[in-house]
């Protein structure tokens, strides 16, 4: 199966702002995370928001979040990147890689659809 890839496009505007940070020093809760946090709540609709500066403590700041079940499992595409599976596995939630859809890059509904429905049955046939 082949993968398109699109080549990441970064405006002017973007590079100009990435060294003026990169100059100021700036890097962290000041100003731009306060100003990324704003911009983000405005864009999706909500009061407030949080910034993080790790990626992982992002992605484990979301699932926390979710309460999940402890026999929960969240599917994930292969393509994802690996800190979701080291999240998931340190909170002890179950991961299932579901291949994707080669028109779009992103899970496959079928391939989701077909795992559920397994793993429902072999949960009927183990009782």
């Amino acid at each position: 199966m082949s993968i398109r890839i699109f080549k990441p496009f970064i405006s002017r505007k973007d590079m100009d702002s990435v060294l003026t940070t990169l100059v100021s020093e700036e890097i962290g809760c000041g100003r731009i995370g306060r100003e990324l946090s704003a911009a983000a709540s405005d864009y999706i609709g909500v009061e407030n928001g949080f910034v993080f500066k790790e990626y992982e403590r992002g992605i484990e700041a979301v699932f926390r979040a979710l309460n999940l079940e402890a026999d929960a499992s969240v599917a994930l595409s292969p393509l994802s990147s690996r800190y979701y599976k080291k999240v998931l596995d340190s909170l002890g939630i179950k991961t299932r890689i579901i291949d994707v859809n080669p028109d779009t890059g992103i899970i496959s509904i079928e391939k989701l659809i077909l795992q559920i429905l397994k793993q429902q049955l072999l949960n009927l046939l183990s009782e």
